[in-house]
């Protein structure tokens, strides 16, 4: 599958989401509007979305993580924030999971993330998230939905709507949605962020790093790819 059309896929999940300029709209359907496996997915992808929307991005940054991943849990603890900064009005940050298949227990935790985004917006996203990736040895041997069910209890989340999303795998088709966008940008290890200016057909068009590398080399390649953006 090509990028562009990966890239169709994850507008199609988002674009109940977009304002008529692209930008995410703030406005997201309240925890008890979403009633389907789709908006639930849909609501989910749109959380994990900061600055702008893609169509109206002039750079878009994308990150390939895993929770189970070291070096990004040791990004995000000393950058993390640095990162969100960037997005506004002209650069859409999107998060992106990156299952390492020798570390199953993080697709587990993926799926937690990403209920946690469907029930609760951005806001709640960026926080399980956050703690997935600084509390990881509480979850990385444990058995079943123990303790992200506890997580969503104390992150005020609707505890049994969240447990049927974990149960059922509802997130599941967004996970795979981001595995095929990651093999049109041959990823192959966490982290990878690719940097791509608006209307990029490959990432050849952009800059393409990996590992918990220094702010510098993202403003680097954001004015790299600036230069390119149309």
């Amino acid at each position: 599958m090509t990028f562009s059309a990966v890239a169709s896929v994850l507008l199609s999940l988002t674009g109940a989401l977009l304002s008529p300029a692209g930008v995410l709209s703030v406005d997201a359907p309240a925890i008890d509007t979403v009633t389907t496996d789709q908006e639930l997915v849909e609501r989910a992808q749109g959380a994990r979305v900061l600055g702008s929307g893609i169509e109206s991005a002039a750079i878009t940054i994308y990150e390939f993580f895993d929770y189970s991943c070291s070096t990004c849990q040791a990004f995000h603890a000393q950058r993390g924030d640095s990162l969100r900064s960037l997005a506004g009005p002209d650069l859409s940050l999107r998060f992106h999971h990156y299952i390492i298949p020798r570390l199953p227990r993080g697709y587990a935790a993926a799926e937690a993330a990403a209920c946690a985004a469907g029930l609760g917006g951005t806001d709640a996203f960026l926080s399980y998230h956050d703690r997935l990736l600084r509390e990881v040895d509480t979850w990385r041997g444990a058995v079943g939905p123990e303790p992200f069910e506890r997580w969503a209890l104390e992150a005020g989340l609707p505890t049994e709507a969240f447990t049927d999303c974990l149960a059922r795998d509802v997130p599941a088709q967004l996970i795979m949605a981001d595995a095929r966008l990651a093999a049109t940008f041959a990823v192959q290890g966490t982290p990878t962020f690719v940097v791509l200016p608006r209307g990029a057909a490959s990432a050849a068009e952009g800059v393409v790093f990996y590992g918990n590398e220094p702010m510098q080399r993202f403003h680097e390649a954001i004015a790299e790819v600036r230069s390119r953006a149309r």
